[in-house]
């Protein structure tokens, strides 16, 4: 007696591909948006391209790869449970309850129990993306903001801003952090503030005169020197 072998055709595999691509970018997806939360800004702030969110993936995959691992785990062996065992009942089970239920009421069910197992699968890559900006954020803190280069922001003198001198004073001062350069704008926080209060400025870059990134990953070293 042979045993029974599982085959994915190819309509099969393609929807494994797009499905695993959209788990993929809502992992990434909700990295950035809890990343970037912790500094007070938005994803339509930033206006991140798409494309960067399958990059945040791979950082996902870096820092909870076995979390990753259990999901798409969880993910193909539902998907192989479903085409081996579950049709084949589902099929005798429809014809048994035929004449007692409507065949709408049998449809309806499938229908829920397909997209209920999915939706939970979406939910634990969301909650993986939430832990990974998590960890990495508290890395950050403890570490004194290894990925961020402290930079100098020389302010155009006819830029018309309110408190000009303070922020001409603050920005050229060589403490603040380089957090992104995006869509014409400077997001940059100071290097000593608290943690969980991390106030972000938003620069325009039109109203920069001079950036300068300066070989220095500690907080408000000595430039002078």
């Amino acid at each position: 007696m042979t045993s029974k072998k599982v085959n994915i055709t190819w309509p099969d595999a393609s929807l494994l591909i797009l499905v695993s691509a959209a788990l993929l970018y809502t992992s990434g997806w909700s990295y950035a948006y809890h990343y970037f939360a912790r500094y007070h800004m938005g994803l339509l702030d930033i206006a991140i391209s798409k494309e960067y969110f399958f990059v945040y993936a791979f950082w996902v995959i870096r820092s909870q790869w076995v979390m990753i691992i259990i999901g798409f785990c969880l993910f193909f062996c539902g998907f192989i449970l479903i085409e081996k065992y579950l049709k084949p009942l589902v099929g005798q089970t429809f014809k048994d309850l035929q004449a007692h239920l409507p065949v709408t009421s049998i449809k309806i069910f499938m229908l829920l129990s397909f997209l209920i197992f999915h939706l939970c699968v979406f939910i634990f890559f969301y909650y993986t993306g939430k832990r990974a900006a998590v960890s990495d954020y508290h890395y950050q803190t403890i570490s004194d903001y290894p990925s961020y280069p402290l930079v100098k922001i020389w302010i155009k003198p006819d830029s018309k801003i309110k408190n000009h001198q303070f922020f001409v004073e603050e920005l050229n001062s060589g403490c603040y952090r380089l957090l992104l350069k995006n869509n014409g704008k400077l997001y940059v926080f100071h290097s000593s503030s608290y943690i969980g209060k991390k106030a972000t400025l938003v620069v325009s870059e039109s109203k920069v005169e001079l950036l300068q990134v300066l070989p220095y990953y500690v907080s408000c070293p000595d430039t002078n020197e």
